[in-house]
């Protein structure tokens, strides 16, 4: 499975080939950037005061701006593994002086990262879901966390992931005979800022979005669903909370299962049936048989490969196998929501009849405008000790 000690990686590459690191925010009120990422920890379980006093590990920081929040609580050691010089240039650049103190930069990719010491508190977020060798990273993360601590990843699949997929393959067609990057960004920006605006507190910076999800190959590796890493880790940990909250509980506690693989099984069931709600942020619909979810997770997943095929080799067949495909999702999503279906729908007219113009990306096709899935969900897990 793997190419080597460890395997290539889509993220970094990318990165280092444009001297970028595209997850900034738009911190200007912090005060709401702390605010949010307060939010986020407690749907996770884990409180300001969680980090107080902790040894933390950061692996994938980016550019620092959710650690920035991070280490204002007061960990005892907070130390972020970041692979990326640009990303490390803008870390050093947002702490001041007074926060570069409380941080140790280690400018490695974690796999070449061997601390004499393991964590309270390991997170990941973002970073996973593009890798190759997902496996490879979960046991090395594993390996630093002590027993009893908590691990928080991201996950994100074919499903959840669709849209932007789709998006992938339209800025692809915009921007195939540009050769400067940075003339690709503006175009991509052009296209999809007005998609971008739909998102209810989106506060990255609109570029880095486009560097991020529009251009590189890590997000055709977007695999890793919430089953997966619950199935990967079920032996070690228990789900403690997700982001956002899929499962409900209603098991009585003194009837709880001891193990972790058993006590996720019954989250991992329900997800089997509620996967479908990942494919459009604002849509609930209820739970469906597995099967037919199972049969929705295909074709995103065959949606995925033509996309890939078109952008990596312009496949010339991937237009007409993308129509039937979205032609088949219609079907199985018959059910849901018309917003998913309309969407579909645009999404198959702009490929029909080619209009891959950024007037026409921008402003012509509405019920796609406002079309993203769930796309990345946090989970937070517990590392059991062994009695």
């Amino acid at each position: 499975m793997y190419e080597s000690s460890y395997s290539k990686n889509d993220y970094l590459e990318h990165y280092t080939k444009h001297n970028i690191s595209p997850v900034r925010q738009n911190i200007f009120d912090i005060k709401s950037h702390i605010l949010r990422r307060a939010s986020l920890y407690r749907t996770l379980g884990l409180l300001p005061s969680s980090f107080t006093g902790k040894k933390v590990l950061e692996v994938g920081p980016g550019s620092g701006f959710n650690s920035f929040v991070n280490v204002q609580w007061n960990p005892s050691k907070y130390v972020l593994v970041e692979p990326n010089p640009t990303g490390v240039l803008h870390i050093k650049s947002l702490f001041n002086e007074q926060y570069n103190s409380k941080i140790e930069i280690v400018n490695k990719r974690i796999e070449d990262f061997f601390p004499d010491e393991q964590f309270d508190i390991v997170l990941c977020e973002g970073m996973i879901p593009g890798l190759k060798n997902k496996e490879q990273i979960l046991t090395k993360l594993d390996s630093l966390l002590k027993d009893e601590g908590v691990l928080v990843i991201t996950c994100a699949d074919e499903i959840s992931m669709f849209f932007e997929i789709i998006r992938i393959f339209f800025a692809h067609k915009l921007t195939k005979d540009l050769n400067g990057f940075d003339e690709k960004i503006q175009v991509a920006i052009n296209a999809f800022g007005s998609h971008l605006d739909t998102l209810s507190g989106f506060n990255r910076l609109k570029e880095d979005w486009c560097a991020d999800s529009l251009f590189g190959f890590a997000h055709f590796n977007y695999d890793f669903s919430l089953k997966k890493c619950a199935m990967f880790l079920g032996d070690k940990y228990f789900i403690y909370h997700t982001s956002p909250n899929i499962f409900t509980d209603y098991r009585w506690y003194k009837e709880l299962p001891l193990t972790p693989k058993e006590f996720n099984q019954h989250l991992i069931d329900q997800f089997d049936m509620r996967k479908h709600n990942l494919i459009h942020y604002q849509v609930i619909t209820p739970d469906r048989e597995k099967e037919r979810n199972e049969e929705l997770l295909n074709l995103c997943k065959q949606a995925m490969l033509e996309v890939y095929n078109s952008v990596k080799y312009d496949d010339s067949d991937a237009e007409k196998k993308l129509i039937d495909i979205i032609g088949m999702m219609q079907k199985n999503l018959v059910d849901t929501d018309l917003k998913i279906i309309n969407a579909l729908k645009e999404i198959q007219e702009i490929i029909e009849n080619k209009d891959y113009t950024v007037k026409a990306i921008n402003s012509k096709y509405m019920c796609l405008i406002s079309a993203f899935g769930r796309g990345q969900q946090y989970i937070s897990l517990c590392k059991s000790k062994n009695i």
